[in-house]
């Protein structure tokens, strides 16, 4: 079953480009291999793809992203790093439940908007880049329970990789 990138009954790919040529906007697309054959009806010019074959690894490039929109991909744990907003469609919430289901609930662990229209999403994205960060606090405290940071971390890890090498 394809992913559908932009799950809204009321979607114009149209009205969608204009929206983001007027505030200059890009919106990046990188799928999952095996989720790639359907992107092309969502390309456009302010709409691309971020292809494989010129990327070696997407995390190596998170931090040139503004906002992050993403589905279910457990990318967002790293992009919380960066303490930048994200923008949740899941799509087909219920179904991946049930087929797949979560290791968390999805709700309390997903601190971002969850746009159900286009108008919507078009809404929060004036709303981020206006400053205007709701989710900001949620973020931070979502991230210190998949980030955690324990100090000190160099000796810590020394000890691991050590006790890893058995070196005393």
């Amino acid at each position: 079953e394809e992913t559908c990138l932009f799950p809204f009954e009321d979607f114009d790919k149209n009205k969608l480009e204009e929206f983001l040529e007027t505030n200059n906007i890009l919106i990046y697309i990188h799928t999952h291999m095996n989720e790639s054959s359907n992107i092309s009806k969502y390309l456009g010019k302010r709409i691309r793809v971020l292809e494989d074959d010129k990327i070696d690894d997407i995390m190596g490039i998170l931090n040139v992203f503004n906002i992050l929109i993403t589905d279910y991909s457990s990318i967002y744990i790293d992009f919380l790093l960066l303490k930048r907003p994200i923008i949740f469609l899941p799509y087909d919430k219920e179904k991946y439940l049930s087929k797949r289901g979560f290791n968390f609930d999805y709700d309390k662990v997903t601190p971002g908007h969850k746009p159900e229209t286009m108008n919507e999403f078009m809404g929060v994205l004036d709303e981020i880049f206006a400053g205007r960060d709701l989710y900001k606090e949620d973020r931070e405290l979502v991230n210190d329970i998949f980030n955690e940071i324990s100090y000190p971390c160099s000796k810590e890890i020394c000890m691991n990789v050590k006790g890893i090498l058995e070196i005393k």
